[in-house]
Formats: C-alpha cells, structure tokens, sequence
C-alpha cells in the first residue's frame, strides 16, 4: 500500500483521521482514491486536478452493514482487496418521494507489495477497523435513542440534534409530536457477529415474488453482513402432479439424478446453506433438456444429500413452521428470520409460546421482512425506526438493513382466549367487522399485491354491513382489578401453555366491576392494534410502540354514511384519521377487551388470520416478545 501523501486539493475530513491509505478501486483501476476512515465516516476523494467537492464520497459507517477482506483465485496476482458495503438513505433524482435506502458498494485493491499475505493482512485490518467503528457509531445511537434521563420530548431532541448533528434527522423523526420515542421501550442487546438465524420463505405470499426477492436483495445483504442463514421455503398444499425431471447441483460434483417431483405444487423445498455463498440458483431441474428452475419452482421429493450433493432438501408441508418452532433445537440459532406476510410470524410466535420452555423461547428474536400484501409488522418497525415511510422493495431493502445491524427490542404479545377454549397469541392486531371482511374477502385479488385492500374497501363499501355485538374493556389507566376482598380473579389461562392472564376472567363469567362497558351495540367494525401499521400504507395507530403495554382500541359505531368511512381510511394513511373528528369513531387505550359478537354470521381475525366466530377476549402482555428493530 502506498502511504505517500495526497494532492493539495484533498482536504482531510474534520474528525480525527483514524486511517488513511490510496489504493486503486476494483472498478476503475487507472485512478487513485484516497480512503480516510474516521470514527464516524469513510472518506473517498479521488486523487485528481478537479475541485474537491466533484470526487468526494462521504458514507456514514452508521448505514455500513459489513466489510470484508479477500483475495482472488488468480494466484499470479499478489493483491487483495477489501470491500464495504454500505445502504444510505437517498432520494431517488427523478423522483419525488421520500428518501430510501440505496446500496452502495465501495471495493479497493491492495497492491503495494509482493507478498500477498501482506497485502491480506492489511486489507483485513482495514475491514476490521471498519466493522469496529461501525459498530460503535451504532451503541451510540442507542445510548442517545433509549437512554435519555428524564424527558423524552421534543425539546430533548433539539438538544440532542444540536449536541450530535449527525443524527439530526433520525433524531428528529424518533419523537412523534412532541410525545416520546417510537419504540417506547430500551434496547436489550443486539445479535452476536456473526449469527446464526433460521429463516423462513413463503414464496406463495403477497404476488408470489418472495423467493425473487430473496435472491434478489436478501441473500446478498446477509452474505455482506456475515449472517450465516438457513432457509426454510414453504408452502401450501395443492394438488400433487408428480413427473420425472432431472436434478443436478452447479458446486458439487454430484451427477444429476432423476426424481418425481409436483410441477405445479410451488416451492417446498427445506434448504440448508452449507456456505453462505451457496444458493438456491445452483441446483438445476431440468425436463426434456428445458430447464426448470428459471421459470417454476419445483417440489423435490428425495434427498439431495444422499447424492452427495452439497444442498440439503426435503419436503415440507403446509402450516409446518408452527410445528417446527416448537421442537427445533432454538440454542443453535440466534434469531428466526421470516420473510413473507404477517400470518407465517403468527405462527412462529404461536409455536414459540406452546414449547415447554416458553419463557425462554418467547426471548428468541425474531425478524421481519416483508414479503406478503399487508406487511404490517414490517411497516411499524420501520416507521418506528424514524425515517420516512415507504413501500414495495425499498421497504424490504429498509428491513434488510435493521436485521443486519441485529438491534433487538422486547414487543408486547396479546393472549387471546375463544370459546372454544382455544388460546392464541397475536403481535398485531385483533379484528372484527369491516376490516376482518376486506381482509378476508379481498384474498380474491392478491395477485394485486397491498391494492388488494384498497379493491377490498370499495367493494365493502357498496354494501355496508352493520354488526350486532357488546364489547368492554379494561382502560389502560386503571390498575390490575380485585374483589371485594382484594383478590384478583381466576385466570382465564389455567391449565394453558403460556403466561398466565392475570387480567381475564373465564369467558362464562361478566368481565369485572372495573371494565366499561360500550353502551352501543351496532358496531361497522372494531379493530384491536398493538402496532402502528395495518398495512404498509394504513398508519392505523400513530402512537403505538412495540412495547408501550397497551391495545389501542378503534370503533366505528352504526350510523357512519360510507364517505366518512372512506374519508376515515383516507385519513389513516398519514396516521390522520383520529383528527377527522369523525362522531362515530372511538379511540381508547386499554389493557384487556371483551368482544361478543351477536347472532348471524361474521368474521373475527387475528393478525390477518381467520378464527372461530364467537366471543373472544384479550390481554396484553408487555414485553414478552422480541424483535430485531435495527
């Protein structure tokens, strides 16, 4: 590496230079770039005539998801070469919507001097110092973020803004008008480096684009920030079509083998990544010379490692991943991953809490990345993350980013208990009425992807029903109920895996004294949010954080003509809809909720999925999961 000193026209970055070095780029090796490596920012300024400003690239080791160090195959090359990858916030030139996280790669080779070990150990020195700097500048965002003494308010962000311009912006969009940080809770830790984490596909979610999009942003991102992944692709069942086509693998030396396979079941594959480097794309199904892969997923029915092939597959079956987290051996993992809609976490979540060992399976981390229609989980943890809301790709790119920095939040978890006995857990949302119909009876359009809602609500619209029921709730503000006699009620949770329900009585008994009652009966709908997003673009409940230990409860009651109701989902788009004034919307925090739904038919969801009509009732538990926040 050549330490002479650079041009007159580079001028040093501000902060004190940790690093520095010139070194050509992989992608143009006729220049020369001068690298500072700050406690902050990697400094790029090319070495040329031309006004500093031109060539000078400034990246902030806060948006760094990793670096590496590595040679290449040719052994006649004696260089190395160490790579930084980067996703900054950018607003696109031609476009005006908010800014979005871009990928920026920035690669150097080393080559002053003969011996290529050299030249490894310090282009690893250079990836090392980077990770390192990087990694504090992320404990200082959180020692800033979750450790304010005292107030959490606007004028605590003003200072802080002032005392750290570098984070003036995120800063600034973590208070949420003048009411406290979004995430409301304190960091616990974040994930070990490198990790180990289970995920989870479901490529049939949303416009059926989930493995695409893996192949496409995911895998990469996670190969950058050293995260050793397992993948589980799952699937629902169809009817079975089984033929002959042949199988080889494109980084072994297994010979292609035939087996039945079901053309049209969709991906079921359980593939385990021995190298991170090993993909999916590198097994080839082929029939009659055509190959396969590139245009259908297929269902292999055989072991490929009894090939000797290096990918290991087997079949999976529909509803799988509930079963799976309970009995997979949770030491050998450091977090479960899950890309698809909000209905697969639900399941993990579920299968998680039903293990023996609960408690300690309930602090498993868990992340989300958004691969369904709603995406909402995914959607609250980027809103919570301060940064402006968007959608589609760049909202997976934007949670790419959080799960390779493996920040990791505690999240409030809601028991819920039917009448059938039955109890569930639930991390978003309990609904009834009119969104439980759209979200159901829309199913019909999701090749649309998230407009499929929007089709939904218009087609709800013109025929608007009226629901008969009674609800009651436990406001957030009042303590934990006793009798007379100062004793707390039987738990509506004995003899149930899980934690106990010290707030609801068995579903046979009145709710308790201290529970309003709705005087109303006639209800449009009732929703029950735990999270800020309903969907990637209904901001349902401005307020809620992952653990503030509350259920934000909305009503419409009858009497609501169908453009308020529009007008009042319109709204919610922007988090709007509680400044409507709307007569017939009701917004209440509280801490447990009673729903009995009247006689006739209807639809009751939990976080999106369909469950037993009936009465049903909720409470929230503070904390009890886990989330990877970034």
């Amino acid at each position: 590496m050549d330490q002479r000193s650079a041009e007159p026209d580079f001028q040093p970055s501000s902060t004190p230079v940790t690093l520095y070095g010139e070194f050509t780029q992989t992608s143009n090796r006729r220049g020369r770039w001068a690298v500072n490596l700050t406690e902050k920012d990697l400094v790029v300024q090319r070495l040329a005539s031309a006004p500093v400003g031109r060539n000078k690239v400034v990246l902030s080791l806060r948006d760094c998801v990793g670096c590496r160090a590595y040679r290449e195959d040719d052994k006649a090359d004696t260089s190395a070469y160490f790579a930084a990858y980067f996703y900054p916030p950018r607003k696109r030139r031609w476009m005006t919507s908010a800014p979005s996280r871009q990928r920026v790669e920035q690669c150097f080779r080393l080559a002053a001097l003969q011996d290529p070990h050299a030249n490894l150990e310090e282009a690893e020195k250079w990836a090392r110092a980077v990770r390192e700097r990087s990694a504090r500048q992320q404990r200082l965002r959180d020692e800033i973020c979750f450790a304010l003494p005292g107030s959490h308010d606007a004028s605590a962000a003003q200072m802080l803004k002032e005392e750290n311009p570098e984070f003036g912006n995120e800063l600034t969009g973590m208070f949420c008008k003048g009411k406290g940080w979004h995430t409301g809770s304190v960091l616990l830790n974040s994930l070990p480096h490198p990790c180990r984490i289970l995920l989870f596909v479901n490529p049939q979610s949303g416009k059926g684009q989930a493995l695409t999009l893996y192949n496409g942003h995911i895998q990469r991102m996670l190969n950058e920030a050293g995260v050793i992944h397992k993948l589980i692709i799952t699937v629902q069942e169809k009817m079975m079509t089984k033929q002959e086509v042949s199988v080889s693998c494109a980084q072994c030396s297994a010979q292609p083998f035939g087996v039945s396979v079901d053309l049209q079941r969709g991906v079921s594959l359980f593939l385990q990544h021995r190298q991170t480097s090993r993909n999916f794309n590198n097994v080839k199904v082929s029939q009659g010379g055509a190959d396969l892969a590139a245009t259908s997923h297929i269902s292999l029915y055989g072991a490929m490692a009894e090939k000797h092939c290096c990918c290991n597959l087997s079949e999976e079956r529909q509803n799988h991943a509930r079963e799976l987290v309970k009995d997979v051996d949770l030491s050998q993992w450091d977090a479960l991953v899950i890309m698809s809609g909000d209905g697969l976490l639900h399941e993990v979540i579920n299968g998680l809490l039903e293990r023996p060992d609960w408690e300690e399976a309930a602090r498993t981390p868990l992340g989300i990345l958004p691969g369904g229609s709603a995406n909402a989980l995914a959607a609250s943890v980027h809103y919570y993350s301060g940064v402006s809301q968007v959608r589609g790709e760049e909202l997976l790119v934007s949670c790419g980013f959080l799960l390779c920095r493996g920040l990791v939040s505690p999240m409030d978890v809601v028991s819920l208990h039917l009448s059938s006995g039955q109890r569930l857990f639930s991390f978003l949302s309990l609904a009834w009425g009119f969104v439980a119909d759209v979200d159901v009876e829309s199913e019909k359009y999701r090749h649309a992807g998230a407009a499929r809602f929007t089709v939904g609500t218009l087609v709800r619209l013109a025929s608007l029903r009226i629901y008969k029921g009674k609800l009651a709730y436990l406001p957030a503000s009042r303590g934990r109920h006793t009798d007379k006699k100062g004793r707390s009620p039987r738990s509506a949770a004995k003899a149930l895996p899980g934690p106990p329900d010290a707030l609801l009585p068995p579903l046979d008994q009145p709710p308790p004294s201290d529970w309003v009652l709705v005087p109303e009966e006639d209800f449009v709908l009732m929703l029950a949010m735990y999270q800020s997003h309903l969907a990637e673009d209904l901001l349902a409940a401005p307020d809620a954080r992952l653990t503030d230990g509350v259920i934000h409860l909305f009503y419409v009651t009858a009497g609501i003509s169908r453009s308020a109701l529009l007008r009042l989902f319109l709204a919610m788009e922007k988090g709007a809809h509680l400044e409507t004034n709307c007569q017939h919307l009701v917004h209440a925090k509280v801490r447990a909720l009673r729903l009995e739904p009247g006689a006739g038919k209807g639809i009751i969801t939990v976080d999106g999925e369909v469950v037993e009509y009936g009465p049903i009732q909720a409470e929230v538990h503070a904390g009890l999961g886990r989330v990877i926040s970034g």
